[in-house]
């Protein structure tokens, strides 16, 4: 009998040192939801919400409950699934305690805010950012009250519309700032997130300083060199540097069957390479797409070869029933759940895509133009 217990004992510490050795962790996240949704979704608060989420039911009581396996020391995010495509209000969170517990209400529900209980890093994050809100909310709201009485009133080209606008950006600039400062005391994991979603959002952000951006994300590389954090900003503020008159990016493609190729190899061989990114859900995107066709129609012979990339896909078959349903004349290739970061490497984020022209020399000569600029610089370089 103590032989046999002896042995269960030892099976028992076995089990427990091996979990230990392989880092395994189960989160239990739970909650509620004040709304008729089915599942929420749950995914990487840094990546793309469509191509890449976990889909979690919802109970007939509003309740959910999920074992969350080896989270990482990320940043996630959990939306209501009825709202995932029409806007949305997201609750970001970290599962950094054993259980993290939820109440999830609809973007209809103003009055409302989601609730968090149980992770740490989550209740800092959020008292950070509260902290930033509380120092400029008694400032912003005399102005957003009298942008709105005007605009009902329809003044809104008023000069004095004009000059709360100027008060306005002021205050953005100051709300920045502060962000800044704050990131560079006491660095964390939890404000390295909100450093990863400034990067992303870097290039529509008016009056964001790079050179104080980098200078911030610095900071954090040499703190958290083997974070996952780092790689994604290394890439981003890579990404960030694209721009006219660069070096173009090389990029690893891959082909509907497969198959690797790279985008240098393209350039080499053409006097111009239009690069087209685009997502089966971008409108704008697939429009412009269109719009290339007569381009390369007339420039082709010339030296103009156009290379088209699908992203926004989980899989490679989502990719070939978007090129079934928008056929273009040129070669096409796949970029399946981000694998190859073009998005990030072309500085588009989460977006649908964008174009780039590239000359013979490899220099990015065009970013976002429209076809009529697309066509006067394929003008002068193709003459």
């Amino acid at each position: 009998m103590i032989k046999i217990l002896s042995a269960t004992v030892l099976l028992i510490i076995s089990s427990v040192f091996c979990s230990a050795q392989t880092g395994h962790k189960t989160v239990i996240l739970k909650g509620k939801v004040f709304d008729n949704s089915k599942a929420v979704l749950l995914f990487k608060a840094h990546e793309n919400s469509r191509v890449s989420h976990e889909e979690i039911p919802v109970s007939n009581d509003s309740t959910f409950e999920y074992r969350f396996t080896n989270p990482e020391d990320i940043l996630y995010t959990l939306v209501l699934k009825n709202e995932h495509n029409t806007g949305f209000f997201p609750q970001d969170f970290f599962a950094d305690n054993d259980t993290v517990s939820f109440e999830l209400y609809p973007l209809r529900y103003a009055e409302k805010r989601n609730i968090v209980k149980g992770s740490t890093k989550t209740k800092y994050l959020s008292e950070h950012k509260n902290r930033i809100q509380n120092r400029l909310i008694d400032a912003y709201i005399p102005i957003k009250t009298k942008q709105d009485s005007l605009f009902r009133s329809n003044q809104q080209d008023s000069e004095e519309a004009k000059a709360l606008v100027a008060k306005m950006d002021s205050l953005y600039a100051e709300f920045l700032e502060m962000n800044f400062l704050e990131l560079e005391k006491d660095l964390s994991i939890p404000k390295y997130s909100i450093l990863i979603d400034f990067v992303q959002k870097a290039r529509d952000t008016p009056f964001l300083s790079r050179e104080r951006l980098f200078g911030v994300a610095n900071l954090y590389k040499e703190t958290f060199p083997e974070h996952i954090y780092t790689d994604i900003l290394i890439s981003k503020l890579e990404a960030l540097s694209t721009k006219v008159n660069i070096p173009f990016p090389e990029i690893k493609m891959t082909t509907f069957t497969g198959e690797t190729d790279s985008l240098s190899v393209y350039v080499k061989k053409n006097k111009v390479v239009i690069l087209h990114l685009w997502a089966p859900w971008c409108g704008p995107c697939i429009k412009k797409g269109r719009e290339l066709v007569p381009l390369y129609t007339e420039y082709h012979q010339k030296g103009l070869e156009v290379i088209g990339i699908i992203g926004g896909i989980k899989t490679a078959e989502d990719g070939l029933k978007s090129f079934e349903k928008y056929p273009s004349p040129w070669k096409t290739f796949l970029e399946v759940n981000y694998q190859n970061h073009i998005w990030d490497k072309y500085g588009l984020g989460h977006s649908g895509g964008g174009v780039f022209v590239i000359n013979k020399e490899g220099q990015i000569i065009g970013s976002e133009n429209s076809i009529s600029e697309i066509k006067e610089i394929l003008k002068n370089e193709l003459r």
